[in-house]
């Protein structure tokens, strides 16, 4: 097992920022702080939130170790029960950012951790329904491999260039896609849905 590496700054930041909110907890009078003062308490947050953002993608990866393979693909999405827990404590701490901010965060936090083990193989070009979709069940920093037909896709998972492929089974002018039907039919591979 790798030895993780020591990030004494985002946890002397962490340790900061507690020292800083426990106090302006028990004081009544409001914490004044300068404009030089502000910028170091940015940095302070900013320090202490890569330290916990790489934690939890450790944690993540982890998480993944002991569940192994699984079934089908997991989702980027964060489920309603993480979703509800940051929501009650972000009210709990007199909430600066709205809800939807912190979950559109909390949603892109998640996705980036999913991408740690995600390629994923689409029929581009970017934008396409087909990509929007990829993104969605995996987040934006996934690595994306555009290609040009719905075999390539199948191929690009077949040969280990990507883990995952996501092809149209319909579309609105067409209806249903009998070469990604035929391809699920032909295949080892599985469909997961989304």
């Amino acid at each position: 097992m790798a030895e993780k590496p020591s990030n004494n700054k985002g946890m002397a930041a962490l340790m900061r920022m507690s020292a800083r909110m426990a106090s302006a907890a028990s004081s009544k009078i409001p914490l004044k702080v300068d404009e030089e003062g502000m910028h170091k308490v940015l940095r302070d947050c900013d320090d202490a939130m890569v330290l916990l953002l790489n934690e939890r993608a450790r944690a993540q990866e982890n998480l993944w170790k002991l569940q192994g393979p699984g079934e089908g693909v997991p989702s980027a999405e964060m489920s309603q029960a993480q979703l509800e827990q940051a929501e009650a404590t972000n009210q709990s701490v007199g909430a600066a950012l709205s809800f939807n901010s912190l979950k559109s965060i909390f949603q892109e936090v998640s996705r980036a951790c999913s991408q740690l083990r995600h390629s994923v193989a689409y029929l581009g070009p970017p934008a396409t329904y087909t990509h929007q979709a990829a993104r969605t069940r995996f987040g934006i920093n996934a690595a994306y491999i555009q290609v040009e037909r719905i075999p390539d896709v199948f191929s690009a998972v077949e040969k280990g260039k990507a883990e995952f492929g996501v092809a149209p089974v319909e579309n609105s002018t067409e209806g249903a896609i009998s070469q990604t039907l035929d391809l699920l039919a032909t295949t080892q591979l599985q469909g997961g849905g989304g």
